[in-house]
């Protein structure tokens, strides 16, 4: 798809996928994508060193959220 950006066409995709009743998870070690996970999106991180994987929902997001504000502060 010229003109257009992954990160847009996986948003767009999942957007499709939520309204259809899917479950959908966005494989991808990239942290912007937590903007896009809620009940029915995951975000499906592989570890950067091949060890292991993270599947991400809301719980993991907010709880990622608040240790990175704590460590801003």
């Amino acid at each position: 798809m010229n003109g257009y950006e992954a990160d847009d066409i996986i948003g767009t995709l999942v957007r499709r996928a939520e309204k259809e009743g899917f479950k959908s998870y966005m494989v991808t070690p990239d942290k912007d994508f937590a903007q896009l996970v809620d009940e029915n999106t995951f975000l499906y991180k592989p570890s950067r060193m091949g060890d292991g994987i993270e599947v991400m929902g809301v719980p993991e997001i907010q709880r990622n959220a608040g240790a990175s504000k704590r460590r801003s502060r």
